[in-house]
Parts: C-alpha cells; sequence; structure tokens
C-alpha cells in the first residue's frame, strides 16, 4: 500500500517539472533589423527577425508596414523579407508572431527605417555637326551650324573656339534647334572646336567637335558696285564680221547676291554674284536675237571675263566670243 502511494507522487511532480518546462519555450521575437537603415527610394531593404525557438505549428512571422501583415519567410529562428521601398521620409514598421487567423501571438517589435529622394541623374548633352566648310576666304565670313541636344531637358548653351586666339564665343542654345556661329579668319591654317554646356551643377559638357580649315587670300573684290569702264573685243568671225573692239562706260549694280552690268549703249548683264564672281545668261534682243552667257571676276577694282553669245537674225545664226576687262571709275 505504502509503494502504491510513492509511485503517485512521482508522477505527480514529473508532470509539474513537463510544464514549467514548456512555458519558457513559447516563440517570441527577440530582435528584429534592417539593412540599410536609410536608403535612397527604390532601394531594396532588408527585414530580419530573430526568435528564441522555432515556431509552434500554425504560427507565422509577419510583418506590418501599415498596410496589413505581409508574410516574412526563413526556417529555424531567422526570418527575413526584402522590398523596395519608395514612401521617403521616415518609416516605421513592427513584427509580431500570429497564429492562423492572423492574431497575435504575444507582443510585436517595432522598428524604424529611413527612404530619401532619389537624387536624378545628369546626361551630358550632345552636339552635331550639321554644316561647316574645310576651306574660307581671309576676311570673309565662315559659318558654322550646329545642333545641341539634351535628353534631361536643361541645355544651357554652346561654345565656340575659333582657334586663332580670338576669344571664345558662347550662344544660348535651345533644344534640337540649329545655331549657327559666324567669324571671320585670317590667311592660315585653323582648327576650331565647339562643345555644349547643361545647366546642372555641377555642369555637364558634351564630347567637342572640332574641324581644321584651310584660309587663302581672297582672289576677288567684294566691292563692286559703281561705276566701271569696260574694253570689249567681239570676235564675230564666224558672223563674217571679224573682230571689233570698243570701249563702254558700265553701272555695276548689286543687290544680294544678285548683280546687273549695264553697259551704256549696249546690253545689260544680269547674273548671281558669288565670291565675286557673276555668272550670267542674258537673251538680248535688238537688230535679231542674241543668246549670251558667260562669267565675270572682279578683283582689286578690275574686271575680266568672257562672254560665249549666239546671234540669230531670221534663219541666219552665227556664233561668236567676247572678251571684257576693265576697271573701276
Amino acid at each position: 500500500m505504502k509503494n502504491v502511494i510513492k509511485l503517485h507522487v512521482v508522477c505527480f511532480f514529473v508532470v509539474l517539472i513537463g510544464n514549467a518546462q514548456a512555458a519558457t519555450i513559447t516563440p517570441k521575437i527577440t530582435k528584429i533589423s534592417v539593412t540599410p537603415t536609410s536608403a535612397t527610394a527604390g532601394t531594396m531593404f532588408k527585414f530580419t527577425a530573430t526568435l528564441n525557438t522555432p515556431l509552434t505549428v500554425g504560427n507565422k512571422v509577419k510583418i506590418d508596414f501599415g498596410k496589413g501583415l505581409t508574410l516574412m519567410t526563413g526556417v529555424n529562428t531567422s526570418y527575413s523579407l526584402s522590398r523596395a521601398m519608395y514612401m521617403t521620409g521616415s518609416q516605421t514598421y513592427n513584427v509580431g508572431i500570429y497564429d492562423a487567423k492572423n492574431v497575435l501571438q504575444g507582443v510585436v517589435k517595432n522598428g524604424t527605417y529611413t527612404v530619401k529622394n532619389a537624387v536624378p541623374i545628369n546626361h551630358p548633352p550632345t552636339l552635331a555637326l550639321i554644316s561647316a566648310e574645310s576651306s574660307a576666304i581671309n576676311n570673309a565670313t565662315y559659318t558654322v551650324k550646329l545642333n545641341a541636344k539634351d535628353s534631361d531637358a536643361n541645355l544651357s548653351s554652346v561654345t565656340m573656339n575659333w582657334g586663332d586666339n580670338t576669344v571664345p564665343e558662347t550662344l544660348t542654345a535651345t533644344d534640337g534647334k540649329d545655331l549657327i556661329f559666324s567669324h571671320s579668319y585670317a590667311i592660315g591654317s585653323f582648327s576650331w572646336n565647339a562643345f555644349a554646356t547643361d545647366n546642372a551643377a555641377p555642369a555637364l559638357t558634351s564630347k567637342s567637335i572640332s574641324k581644321t580649315i584651310s584660309v587663302t587670300e581672297s582672289l576677288v573684290d567684294n566691292n563692286i558696285a559703281g561705276n566701271w569702264k569696260i574694253q570689249r573685243i567681239d570676235d564675230a568671225t564666224g558672223c563674217g564680221i571679224g573682230i571689233k573692239t570698243g570701249e563702254y562706260d558700265a553701272v555695276v549694280n548689286v543687290t544680294g547676291n544678285h548683280s546687273t552690268v549695264e553697259i551704256v549703249n549696249g546690253n545689260t548683264l544680269n547674273g548671281i554674284l558669288e565670291n565675286g564672281s557673276m555668272t550670267f545668261k542674258e537673251n538680248y534682243s535688238a537688230d535679231g536675237t542674241l543668246v549670251s552667257s558667260g562669267t565675270l571676276t572682279y578683283k582689286n577694282g578690275s574686271v575680266s571675263g568672257n562672254i560665249n553669245w549666239t546671234k540669230s537674225i531670221g534663219v541666219f545664226s552665227c556664233s561668236g566670243t567676247s572678251t571684257l576687262s576693265g576697271s573701276k571709275l
């Protein structure tokens, strides 16, 4: 009888000890962390939680960013969740253990992290050469056409260094709109270069564009308008007339790149003037029809040129040439 009583007492203490051990291993969160603690919007943040013991069946570790619970994954006592965060400012989160009905088991742990505004990436502008000659005439206008663009819409200017020790020239630029730079060179070989700049801080510049040009002496006289004395030699041998010479007064008028040479008591030549040379093609009617074409070149107060002509009177037609020379009065 006494032995039976002792057996019951031993069993009772075993049950008490077992219950005491079970109470000490209830899962709870001992530590939470986030990496990084501060970063720009769009950065991937990693949230971690450490438990004192593995979860019991049916329970989960979940994180709340203020918009509902999200499951964290893991094994044993380590759980984590990685997510790109975009809401800027100081943000809070909490982590807890929840049963299958999302009922909190125990208490939550709270943490904070900071999301900063993302710094926009600035790209350098681009610059394209539209047109530029490889040669030029001294003291004449030399032009370069460029076009600048900026994908960030913060284009500022284009700067031209003419390469002849003159002060660089800077023009305000509009995205995608052509810019024209003009310059006058002395005789020699020069290399110009240009680049575009944006208005960011710090400012970025495009790759530079450069070109080497050869500048030679002007072979023409651009100041040709006025009164001239013209000597003309007409070779009308093909018309049975022979060679005829004459001297005439002439008036040269220039409007833009159009020039007229009006020979007093004679015909008027109309043509296109470019760098001091006038090309023309004329029909002239007096005693028949005269069709002429040729080129006159002006230089240092002198003019010279040749005319090819065909004269028609009825069914009769003949051709000849004329040589012109003269000086400015």
